[in-house]
């Protein structure tokens, strides 16, 4: 039964990394622009232009990739870890699949540009947080009101750009995760 439910664990999470490839957003991805245009304008004060992926396949996205995310989910990413250092696979296979996990976990730790507390840069987590708990996928209220009060801001579109260049490290990342993922599934099933 253990064995049973590690394969349908990792056919899971293949099936899920196959939903977010399948997504518009993924599919521009590799070519798309994001950026943020903040002036000063004589007379008029801040304005900020956001350009990058719309909002309508970013919530598509967003959807799917909280799977990835919350740990009360099997094919979180922390969970996969637990199930990988449990796998009888190849050490190799597994040390691929931690390494790439801490990969986007050293990039989604890293600061950004973006301060709301003198002192203290937001991480990229914290900017994916702000957006996955604070409007997309729940409205945890704190969150919502600081998301609610960065839009109010002509520099709410820096956020949403640092958003967006978050998003799409998961969508490169999550089809290497799936590559390893399907050459652990051949090594567990002996083919």
């Amino acid at each position: 039964m253990k064995r049973r439910n590690e394969i349908d664990t990792l056919r899971f999470f293949n099936e899920k990394v196959a939903v977010v490839e399948g997504l518009s957003f993924a599919a521009k991805a590799a070519t798309q622009q994001v950026r943020a245009v903040v002036e000063w304008k004589r007379g008029k004060g801040w304005e900020s232009i956001y350009v990058g992926p719309e909002w309508e396949p970013i919530h598509a996205l967003v959807l799917t990739l909280r799977f990835f995310v919350q740990d009360n989910e099997a094919i979180s990413l922390r969970k996969m870890a637990k199930l990988y250092g449990r796998l009888k696979i190849a050490r190799a296979t597994a040390g691929e699949f931690l390494a790439l996990r801490k990969e986007l976990n050293d990039f989604l730790d890293s600061t950004t540009s973006i301060s709301i507390q003198e002192g203290r840069q937001l991480s990229h987590r914290d900017v994916f947080q702000l957006f996955l708990y604070g409007d997309l996928a729940h409205g945890t209220r704190k969150k919502r009101q600081t998301v609610q009060s960065f839009s109010r801001t002509p520099f709410f579109s820096i956020v949403q750009a640092d958003f967006a260049r978050t998003l799409i490290v998961f969508v490169r990342v999550l089809p290497e995760l799936k590559r390893v993922n399907g050459r652990a599934l051949r090594e567990i099933l002996g083919t």
